[in-house]
């Protein structure tokens, strides 16, 4: 892994080698979703995707410099009444990450649905970015208001 490392030259070819990293570990899952964000629309998914074993994972995106906000893939394995889940969050704003985060999480296999739609981590990203950026703040005020 080491020497591979070292012979990626470019941005470009590391984000084509993480691409492809995050194909394999998505297809060798139970299951997928993929929840993509922008931060003035708050903490409703702009794009969702689901992918599992039985109907294949081709409708999850696996590039992350093709987007504008916040990604979040939640790659699942169930085990009987449990779940192991990796979940990698990446924010990209003005053509750039600006953040990344990776973990991994275990629960049990009824509340993996709260796991996903309740996400601290994406939520916090959320709020940071809508406090950060005055345009956003007043888009949510709108909202807010009812305008």
């Amino acid at each position: 892994m080491e020497q591979d490392l070292r012979n990626i030259t470019s941005k470009p070819m590391l984000g084509r080698r993480i691409e492809g990293a995050l194909r394999q570990v998505v297809e060798a899952s139970h299951a997928t979703v993929y929840m993509r964000y922008e931060a003035q629309r708050g903490n409703e998914p702009v794009e969702q995707q689901i992918g599992n074993k039985n109907d294949g994972f081709e409708n999850i995106p696996v590039q992350i410099n093709n987007f504008e906000g916040i990604a979040a893939w939640y790659i699942i394995n169930r085990n009987n009444d449990t779940y192991e889940a990796t979940k990698l969050v990446i924010e990209r704003y003005g053509n750039k990450i600006t953040d990344c985060r990776l973990g991994n999480f275990e629960g049990f296999w009824d509340e993996v649905d709260q796991f996903i739609i309740k996400d601290k981590w994406v939520f916090s990203a959320i709020a940071k970015r809508v406090a950060n950026d005055r345009q956003a703040t007043a888009q949510m005020l709108d909202v807010v208001n009812g305008g």
